[in-house]
């Protein structure tokens, strides 16, 4: 029996409002185009289309500048509108300023810095608005330096009270410009590519007048020196509490996220991992052109003063796992897990992410953390710590000794990760006082009580090769070196009475694996490997 067709006419009115919704934008920001395109198909889904309100509350007057607002606007009739804009010179501005009462949500995105202030006038008849976002598209720097000067004529007018306001987004926006929105109903704050002047006093005391701010997101481009050509002025800056603040997302020049990060008081609940999804802070390092390595180290004291209470509200979860991981050249990244538990790291989000671009070792970021003063108490309850290099870094020689391995702090670590760095992993295996060729470096005669971790039972090593030569071969490739190094360090943890449990290898060749195993079972309870895909 053939298939019945149905045609578009006969289609459920039902169905046919369910293409419509979706081809509708779900933002003032995305494209009209395709609803419009549905409303030319026929007569009668033109009807549907004009007729249903619902479809008509987000209208992007940004992409249909030439289209008649009021023929757009109207067809809400007069349900709550969310609108997009970007030029305010146009015959029918009167009416969209009159129909400012139903905004709920407004998006600016001015390409034209003569328009700005007209496209601001609205929110002063906006009670209603929600949700602020403003996009300023200057084509030259003297476009920037007008936004920066002559919207001050926005922000010296009285402030509209704007009581509903919750969301506030800005980009390349001025920081007086910016806080002219900072209401104490928000709850979102969004500024990327922020113009911060040399004092950051405007923006804490703006955002002391937002108790109820759960999620705050700044970005600063460019660095405050090359801008102002002036420090940054950190003297009689204020402290801040936000005793609301979920999630923190700092990108900007290390002297600016210092201070700012020092002032800013928050609650501990942001740390721990049932707080706000994704990375709760992020800090975006410039590349410094000279003493990056005492910067380095002021931005380091600033995160673990925070892991030590300083400026947070309540108590702290404990500090559960690190994670140190190079990007080569281009910097490192260091991540911290509070609260998890015995938790996997790989299965939970870090609850710190702080993101340096500095050109310096991971060695050298190693050793500066293992010098750092007064870690004791907040790297006690470390379980895990990993070590890793998104570069394979197989043919680097030994760097030397690690002080990070012997940190008091650290003697209750459980589980050690190692990935692709055959320089780390040797300065761990020389602790052990095995017999290696000489480097022409002295190390430390250690003893069993100086054994880095002698609580480890896990240890997993990925990015290695390993192999086990045969009794008596000649052959030293670095493959059959890393595994007698290793081999030797298991055995002397063993004879002191601090085994290694588990080792997880995460590369090894397939034909070596039942040798492999057979070596390394002699010292460890089990091992085991997985394929790297």
């Amino acid at each position: 029996m053939a298939m019945s067709r149905c045609g578009m006419h006969e289609m459920p009115l039902e169905l046919l409002l369910e293409v419509f919704l979706h081809a509708a934008p779900s933002n003032p920001s995305q494209s009209m185009k395709s609803l419009i395109a549905l409303s030319h198909v026929c007569a009668l889904w033109r009807t549907i289309i004009l007729e249903k309100t619902e479809l008509w509350r987000i209208v992007n007057l940004a992409e249909l500048d030439r289209w008649p607002a009021d023929e757009l606007l109207q067809r809400s009739a007069g349900s709550e509108l969310h609108v997009a804009a970007s030029n305010f010179d146009r015959p029918d501005a009167n009416f969209i300023a009159a129909e400012a009462p139903r905004f709920r949500s407004y998006h600016v995105v001015c390409d034209n810095p003569n328009h700005l202030l007209g496209l601001l006038s609205l929110v002063n008849n906006a009670p209603r608005l929600r949700e602020v976002s403003l996009t300023l598209n200057w084509p030259d720097k003297r476009s920037l330096i007008w936004s920066i000067i002559h919207a001050d004529g926005h922000t010296t007018s009285p402030r509209p009270p704007l009581p509903s306001l919750e969301i506030f987004r800005a980009t390349n926006a001025g920081l007086s410009l910016a806080v002219s929105f900072f209401r104490p109903t928000l709850r979102f704050l969004e500024l990327t590519n922020l113009r911060i002047p040399p004092n950051l006093g405007l923006l804490l005391d703006a955002l002391a007048g937002t108790p109820l701010l759960e999620v705050l997101s700044i970005t600063a481009k460019q660095p405050m020196e090359e801008l102002y050509h002036e420090p940054v002025a950190v003297d009689g800056v204020p402290s801040v509490e936000l005793p609301n603040l979920r999630s923190l997302t700092l990108k900007c020049y290390s002297r600016t996220w210092r201070t700012f990060f020092d002032r800013l008081h928050f609650p501990a609940s942001a740390l721990s991992p049932t707080a706000l999804g994704g990375d709760r802070f992020v800090v975006y390092q410039h590349e410094l052109r000279s003493a990056s390595v005492a910067s380095f180290k002021s931005v380091l004291g600033s995160l673990l003063s925070k892991l030590a209470g300083v400026g947070i509200l309540g108590v702290v979860p404990t500090l559960d796992a690190l994670e140190f991981r190079s990007h080569g050249s281009s910097g490192f990244r260091i991540f911290a897990w509070l609260g998890i538990g015995q938790e996997d790291i790989e299965d939970a989000q870090p609850s710190l992410s702080c993101d340096c671009r500095y050109s310096m070792s991971l060695t050298d970021v190693l050793e500066i953390f293992g010098t750092m003063d007064g870690l004791d108490d907040v790297l006690s309850g470390v379980r895990t710590l990993s070590i890793s290099s998104e570069i394979n870094q197989q043919g680097l020689k030994s760097a030397g000794w690690t002080p990070m391995f012997t940190m008091p702090g650290l003697q209750n670590l459980t589980t050690l990760q190692l990935d692709r760095v055959p320089q780390i992993l040797r300065s761990f295996c020389r602790l052990h006082d095995i017999d290696q060729p000489s480097t022409g470096i002295d190390f430390p005669a250690p003893a069993a009580r100086q054994l880095p971790f002698p609580k480890l039972q896990v240890l997993s090593l990925s990015g290695y090769t390993l192999m086990v030569s045969d009794a008596g071969s000649r052959r030293r490739n670095s493959e059959t070196s890393v595994s007698r190094i290793l081999l030797k360090t298991l055995q002397e943890r063993k004879n002191v009475g601090f085994p290694v449990k588990t080792l997880v290898l995460r590369s090894v060749w397939p034909r070596e694996r039942v040798r492999v195993f057979s070596e390394f079972k002699q010292f460890v309870e089990d091992v085991l490997w997985v394929r790297e895909t």
